[in-house]
């Protein structure tokens, strides 16, 4: 499930990469880096390319990101970057996965007897329980040559140590970051920390990517105009400062009790109508579980075709969940739904985030701070039609829309 399927009938062309972007792409042999980027800047595609080049030597490569969504978007950038004609390569030597799926199948490699909900509240335990099993029971298969790792942010020190068991040293091991976009608290900024750092076996000053070339420069303007609401320094570089006609922007204040589904319709036939726009273009961005569900079953009613990462039948299943981000792909003819946390990474000409608060009022902030610029920064600049719309019910986030005048 972990290997990513080689049967695409059309490959897309190898992007190119800038040139800030391609010193990153020679092989550090037997190293351990990290390296930081701004949204945009290209860190995936890195990591894409390297993970390609790696394979076409003959290595075996493991792509690990947090997120489950981003595996297809992973595999098939992977695809893309590959040079060669021997496309079983890709199935053979690529494994890609999220952190805690590639714990599971090694805890079902090596026959351990470890609850698969353990894995996810306590991942410590269930790695120890690896290592102390791969000590008289080492196999080749679980080995690789060079390990990269997208959205850095959101693992933890421990992770990165237990990987290094796993990697060869024959490639290279990649911490790929934006410390912008760091989610869990819990975590920390441990890629930077002194002393979380030690014993990782980080070598030299931590790289950066400062450049960001998929965001419309209209995007990094409101970004800027936000970087007092966010508080720390989110400011963008653009590669241009050419005036942007293309993006439009949009925040609408509504009551908390109001029906936002008709105004969400409304924004999609606008984008159809005036723009040369589909459905798969269109990204519709929520804050809770409750709040995506209602969102997909309505346009699902209204005979839509939707791809999402909720639990329709509200089953309160974990796995159900788990399955729904699984199949959430790019590039399907498919209006997209998915919470701010499942869509990083990804990108789309049209963003339409549904702002509202939480149940937990001392992490309402920040949580809004989050998925304001994650949607933000989810919208690419490679269209002739782009627009990012927050439809907000939230009275204590009433006064951000000032800052989109």
């Amino acid at each position: 499930m972990l290997d990513p399927s080689t049967e695409v009938p059309n490959y897309k062309r190898r992007l190119t990469l800038t040139p800030e972007q391609y010193r990153l792409v020679p092989v550090q042999k037997g190293s351990i880096r990290r390296w930081g980027g701004v949204a945009g800047s290209g860190k995936t595609a890195v990591i894409a390319t390297k993970a390609a080049d790696a394979i076409t030597r003959g290595e075996r490569v493991l792509v690990l990101t947090y997120n489950i969504t981003l595996r297809h978007y992973l595999r098939d950038l992977c695809q893309q970057q590959f040079v060669g004609n021997d496309r079983n390569l890709l199935k053979s030597h690529l494994t890609i996965s999220h952190f805690h799926g590639f714990l599971k199948v090694l805890i079902a490699e090596l026959g351990l007897n470890v609850p698969e909900t353990s894995v996810e509240t306590q991942p410590k335990w269930a790695m120890e329980a690896v290592l102390e099993k791969r000590q008289t029971d080492i196999l080749k298969h679980l080995q690789y040559d060079s390990i990269f790792i997208d959205e850095g942010q959101d693992f933890s020190g421990d992770w990165l140590r237990f990987l290094k068991n796993i990697y060869t040293e024959q490639g290279e091991l990649l911490v790929m970051y934006d410390e912008a976009q760091s989610m869990y608290e819990e975590q920390g900024v441990w890629i930077k920390e002194p002393e979380e750092i030690a014993g990782l076996g980080f070598k030299g000053q931590v790289g950066h990517l400062s450049i960001t070339h998929r965001l419309p420069n209209g995007i990094v303007h409101q970004i800027d105009r936000l970087s007092d609401v966010f508080g720390i320094d989110k400011r963008l570089n653009a590669t241009s400062e050419q005036i942007d006609l293309f993006t439009d922007i949009d925040w609408q204040n509504v009551e908390v009790n109001a029906n936002r589904i008709p105004l969400i319709q409304e924004k999609i036939n606008t984008i159809l109508e005036k723009n040369v726009s589909t459905a798969k273009d269109i990204t519709i961005i929520t804050m809770n579980e409750e709040t995506g569900i209602n969102v997909v079953k309505a346009f699902e009613d209204s005979a839509w075709k939707v791809s999402h990462v909720y639990d329709v039948n509200e089953t309160e299943a974990e796995s159900k969940r788990r399955n729904e981000k699984w199949m959430f792909q790019p590039d399907k003819d498919r209006l997209k739904v998915a919470s701010y946390h499942s869509y990083k990474g990804w990108e789309s000409s049209h963003v339409i985030l549904l702002l509202e608060g939480i149940e937990n009022e001392s992490k309402q902030w920040k949580h809004m701070l989050d998925a304001l610029y994650i949607s933000l920064t989810r919208v690419s600049a490679f269209s002739n039609s782009r627009s990012f719309t927050c439809i907000n019910n939230c009275r204590e986030f009433d006064k951000i829309g000032k800052y989109f005048e």
